[in-house]
C-alpha cells in the first residue's frame, strides 16, 4: 500500500537534502574569494547531487501517483489519475501504431475492473514505467511530460496539447514559475558532461553561494510541483 503521508514525507525530503548538501560541499566555500580547483570540484559535485536527488524526487512522485491510482482500481474505484494516463497511453498508440487497446473514458470510468485490466494488459503500466526510467532531467519539458499527461496543468500553455489527447484537468498550479528551472539544467549539464574548465566558465561570474540560491530556487519549485500534485490528486 502506498500511503499518501509517506510519500508526502519523501518529497519534504528533498529540501533537507539540499540542506545537507549544502552544508557538505557549499557552506566550506563561502569565504572563498575566488574560483579554484576545489571550489570548482566542490560546486559541481553539489550541483550535480542536487540535480540527482530533484529528478528521482519528481519520478518517484509519478510512480507512486500511478501506483496508488492502480491500488484504487484494485479496490474498486476508478481513479481519474490512472484513468488519464491509460487515455493519454491510448492517444500514443493511436498517433503512432493506428490501434486501439485502451476503452474510451466513459467506459473506464464507471467499470474499475476494466480499467485495471486495461493498465495491466494493455501495455500502459509498462509504458509508463519506461517514461519514468527514460527521464534524465528536471527541465520544464521534462516535467511537463510526466506531471500533465496525468492531469496536473503547469499553466505553462502547453496543457491544451494534452488536453487534445483526452487528458482531463485535475488540478493547476497557482502561476508559472518556471524560469528558476533553466539555470539548474544548464549547470547541472556542464557540472555532469563537461571538464572542470568549462564548468568553470559557466559560473565564474557567480559565487558558490549564488550557484547554491540558483539551485535551491529550482529544488523549492520541483518540490512545489510534487506537493500540488500530491495535495489535489491523490
Amino acid at each position: 500500500m502506498v500511503r499518501r503521508s509517506d510519500v508526502l514525507r519523501q518529497a519534504a525530503n528533498l529540501r533537507r537534502r539540499e540542506e545537507f548538501l549544502h552544508l557538505r560541499f557549499i557552506e566550506p566555500l563561502l569565504k572563498v574569494s575566488q574560483w579554484n580547483s576545489n571550489a570548482v570540484d566542490m560546486t559541481a559535485a553539489y550541483v550535480g547531487l542536487v540535480h540527482a536527488e530533484t529528478e528521482a524526487t519528481l519520478e518517484s512522485t509519478v510512480q507512486n501517483l500511478l501506483k496508488h491510482g492502480e491500488n484504487c482500481a484494485a479496490a474498486g474505484y476508478c481513479h481519474p489519475v490512472l484513468m488519464n494516463a491509460a487515455i493519454y497511453y491510448q492517444s500514443q498508440l493511436q498517433e503512432n501504431m493506428g490501434i486501439v487497446l485502451v476503452p474510451k473514458r466513459k467506459e473506464l470510468k464507471v467499470d474499475a475492473q476494466l480499467l485495471l485490466d486495461s493498465w495491466r494488459g494493455s501495455g500502459a503500466s509498462s509504458y509508463w514505467s519506461q517514461q519514468i526510467d527514460q527521464n534524465h532531467g528536471t527541465g520544464l519539458s521534462y516535467i511537463e511530460r510526466l506531471v500533465q499527461p496525468l492531469g496536473l496543468d503547469l499553466q505553462t500553455n502547453t496543457f491544451k496539447r494534452f488536453e487534445g489527447k483526452g487528458v482531463v484537468r485535475l488540478a493547476q498550479m497557482n502561476k508559472s514559475i518556471f524560469t528558476d528551472l533553466n539555470e539548474l539544467v544548464s549547470l547541472r549539464g556542464r557540472a555532469v558532461h563537461a571538464n572542470s574548465s568549462i564548468f568553470e566558465a559557466s559560473v565564474r561570474t557567480s559565487t558558490p553561494a549564488q550557484v547554491s540560491e540558483s539551485a535551491k530556487r529550482a529544488t523549492n519549485l520541483v518540490q512545489l510541483v510534487v506537493s500540488r500534485a500530491l495535495q489535489t490528486m491523490w
